[in-house]
């Protein structure tokens, strides 16, 4: 009966429904025997050696040791994930990933002729098959690998089956996202509101670039002034999730359309300019579902000239250099 891959899975408290769509995909992957857990295995015997780390809930270090020319090799394999992503069919990618890393064994056995078989009293040390490792041996070589192996190599091998559909690991890279929302803030000594939309646009995780338009009004009252600002910015940011949560802070620089008018005594006066400058922009994002979140932020910006707006020569008011304000809105997720 052939051996089986031993699958060491830490934390060791992990859900068993999790565990087990883990090994079905392994199982299903690996082509001539089971994947199974490794404190299942009574004598250790095992054709492969696995060992998954969790490192939080969206990375997972697959390493897992076979034997080539009678010496243990190691191959590990990063997986990111992102916060949208099944936790199921995370464990699933995981196990298709530790099945298509042990059936290296198997294609480079092919390359050479074929596979040799030894009787029992025939064994050598360095042809034994691969030992199940002890929760303290699994930690002590993640630490720092034995002497007697090599370092672990990289592999860059797309997980899958021969012949079967291919399932690659989640992208690194950011989810590309819409936001579409209000805002409020102060100007002119009094309220004024609008409204935004924001691209998103992935980058590398977890790095984006963004696009905005903003559109902010304030309406004129007697022996007051109205203006309309409209924003655009173009910048970038880093996003950090803890699904469903999301942070965005993004950095962008502006130009911005400022418009004034004012009427005293039946005379109207008016004025534009164009203003350069920057903004900082930061949100908290929930994600209620994989196509839609909401979020709620601030944004500081700072403008490089300050407007004094004058009617008939009295003063009426100053666009002040520095402003801020706040907002809330919807996220749409683009792909």
């Amino acid at each position: 009966m052939p051996l089986p891959v031993a699958v060491e899975i830490a934390p060791a408290d992990a859900p068993r429904e999790h565990v087990a769509v883990l090994l079905e995909a392994c199982t299903r992957t690996k082509r001539d025997t089971e994947c199974v857990a490794a404190e299942s295995v009574d004598d250790g015997s095992t054709f492969a050696v696995a060992i998954v780390t969790w490192q939080g809930q969206e990375r997972a270090l697959v390493e897992v040791g076979l034997r080539r020319g009678g010496r243990p090799e190691w191959r590990t394999r990063v997986l990111d994930f992102e916060g949208r992503d099944d936790v199921l069919e995370r464990w699933r990618t995981v196990g298709i990933v530790v099945g298509t890393l042990a059936n290296e064994e198997l294609d480079a056995s092919a390359e050479r002729g074929g596979t040799s078989t030894t009787s029992p009293s025939d064994t050598s040390p360095d042809s034994a098959p691969l030992q199940a490792p002890k929760a303290e041996e699994a930690s002590s070589r993640r630490q720092r690998p034995r002497s007697s192996e090599p370092e672990p190599l990289e592999t860059t091998d797309a997980p899958g089956r021969s012949g079967g559909s291919s399932h690659a690991p989640p992208s690194s890279k950011t989810a590309a996202a819409l936001d579409l929302g209000a805002a409020l803030g102060p100007a002119l000594g009094r309220a004024r509101s609008g409204g935004f939309a924001r691209m998103r646009i992935p980058v590398f995780r977890p790095v984006f670039g963004v696009a905005a338009f903003r559109y902010f009004e304030q309406s004129a009252m007697p022996l007051s002034v109205g203006a309309r600002w409209l924003t655009l910015a173009v910048g970038a940011g880093g996003v950090f999730v803890a699904s469903p949560f999301e942070l965005t802070v993004s950095v962008d620089g502006r130009a911005e359309w400022f418009t004034a008018s004012a009427e005293r005594d039946d005379r109207e006066a008016s004025m534009a300019r164009w203003l350069a400058g920057a903004g900082l922009n930061a949100t908290f994002g929930w994600m209620l579902l994989d196509s839609l979140g909401v979020f709620a932020g601030g944004e500081v910006a700072y403008m490089f000239g300050s407007t004094p707006l004058k009617v008939q020569g009295v003063p009426a008011g100053e666009d002040k250099a520095a402003r801020y304000s706040g907002e809330l809105g919807l996220r749409i997720p683009l792909w």
